[in-house]
């Protein structure tokens, strides 16, 4: 189980490499060239359309998931997922719809102009598209076809900045090319994916299959909205408290900090469907908290590292003015990785107590606002961050301990809980000792003390975890990344068959 999963995740975790460092190729492009009215635009457009993709076909493709996710009978399985996704396509047209016919107005009230009303209508459009990717997309991991999930999201990325690059400083259609670019992308992934996991899905649709699945996914819509506002509260609390120059900064480090998510999202892409395959097998739970263990050795590791190197990384990638975003980087480094570690905690989701996991994120994302309200006036952009951290943490221990009422895992809670507390005090004490002064961020000296207190770091982690015996282990498991695609293409052919 664990090799599979360590060789899944290297798979999914491609993807995700291309797709950020395709966003930070644009990134600076695009600030760039757009003057600040014409980039919050496309920052308001694209926004609504990812909140739209949140709540969208009340989250479907997850009760596609949890339902038919390690189900042996396959004409159960393609029954579920083929009465998900023609609601989900039902319900993406008929907004899609909806916009496009009072896009103007949309437009007044959203951008504060009715006469842009076709950037509405083109930005309606990819969101269409890419919420139907979402849920096809989803099918692939379902079913266990990490590499053609992998290739789906490549080619998103890729086809997304390729032809905005061209839409936008080639044949200078400004806001309306990077839409154009972003539609693009989506609209050749979701033909990829339409050809590769068209046989899991058939012509049924069952009412009755509907109504079991939207009774497991519909609480998770007021779920996603707590995870919104975990995601965006800080940012629209220090606009309206402070200014829109503190947003760009405390957004240079919340883009840094974002890297971390690489480590994250081929452990959550592989983890869910696994675990929801073997969710009844005894051997899980153990397995469970022995890749624990494992992840928090690696996750501690990327968080030493990148607190520690969040001056120079500032210095690299922003302007001197965005400097001060190095102070935010470490909370919000631990914020991301917090908030994305949710799939050890499967407890809720196999005993289908979604409203419960809804209560929970939502009064999270209430906690995150409150105090962000409190430290942001007296702390500025540091408060927000510090808010958001400590939001983040309370969620996962919570939903962690809610988990453990309908799923025990054998954790080692006090070696995970020492060894993070250790981790954090090292890494602040770190940082106090290092300079953090533009003239010092790239200067040799410094970047030479920077590895050697990671690798302490790394060290103290692996010390406290006691799974350097295992991560010795683990690593002289893992195959070449050519085997592991072969291996697991043979085996979704042979269970296909």
């Amino acid at each position: 189980m664990l090799r599979h999963l360590f060789r899944d995740s290297v798979i999914y975790a491609i993807p995700s490499a291309v797709s950020s460092g395709m966003a930070f190729f644009l990134f600076p492009l695009y600030a760039h060239h757009f003057i600040p009215y014409e980039y919050g635009i496309l920052e308001i457009l694209t926004f609504s359309g990812t909140f739209i993709i949140l709540i969208g076909a009340l989250q479907m493709y997850q009760a596609v998931g949890r339902f038919a996710t390690g189900e042996p009978n396959l004409a159960l399985r393609r029954a579920y997922a083929s009465t998900g996704l023609y609601f989900t396509l039902a319900w993406y047209c008929t907004l899609g719809l909806s916009v496009t016919l009072f896009a103007s107005r949309i437009a007044q009230i959203l951008l504060g102009k009715p006469g842009l009303g076709d950037l509405v209508r083109i930005a309606i459009m990819w969101t269409v598209v890419q919420g139907i990717l979402t849920f096809a997309q989803a099918q692939l991991r379902w079913e266990f076809r990490a590499v053609a999930y992998a290739i789906a999201s490549v080619l998103n990325a890729l086809f997304t900045a390729l032809p905005a690059v061209i839409f936008v400083f080639y044949l200078h259609l400004g806001i309306r090319g990077a839409l154009w670019g972003q539609l693009t992308g989506s609209a050749v992934a979701l033909a990829y994916v339409a050809v590769v996991a068209r046989r899991y899905f058939g012509h049924e649709f069952f009412t009755g299959r509907l109504r079991e699945m939207l009774t497991y996914s519909a609480p998770l819509v007021l779920s996603n909205v707590g995870v919104f506002l975990n995601l965006y509260a800080d940012r629209l609390l220090i606009q309206h408290l402070k200014s829109v120059s503190e947003v760009g900064v405390y957004g240079v480090g919340s883009r840094i900090a974002t890297i971390v998510t690489l480590l994250l999202v081929g452990f959550q892409s592989a983890a869910t469907p696994l675990f929801l395959a073997k969710r009844k097998d005894l051997a899980t739970p153990p397995a469970i908290a022995r890749f624990l263990r494992f992840f928090m050795l690696i996750a501690l590791s990327a968080v030493t590292a990148l607190s520690l190197f969040a001056t120079p990384l500032v210095r690299l990638v922003a302007a001197s003015a965005y400097q001060r975003a190095s102070t935010v980087v470490p909370f919000l480094v631990v914020s991301a990785l917090f908030s994305g570690m949710y799939f050890f905690a499967p407890g809720l989701m196999f005993a289908k107590k979604t409203t419960l996991m809804a209560i929970i994120t939502v009064l999270a994302g209430l906690l995150n606002g409150i105090l962000c309200l409190l430290f942001i006036p007296p702390f500025g952009i540091m408060g927000a961050a510090v808010g958001t951290c400590l939001t983040s943490i309370a969620w996962l221990v919570v939903l962690m301990l809610a988990s453990q009422r309908y799923y025990q895992v054998p954790h080692r809670w006090r070696s995970l809980v020492l060894a993070s507390i250790v981790v954090f005090l090292y890494i602040g004490f770190c940082l106090v000792l290092l300079p953090n002064r533009l003239g010092e961020a790239l200067s040799l000296p410094t970047l030479g003390l920077r590895i050697v207190l990671t690798l302490g770091g790394v060290g103290l982690a692996g010390c406290l975890l006691g799974e350097t015996v295992s991560v010795k282990t683990a690593l002289t498991r893992l195959r070449p990344i050519t085997t592991f695609l072969s291996q697991n293409q043979a085996t979704t052919t042979k269970s296909d068959n």
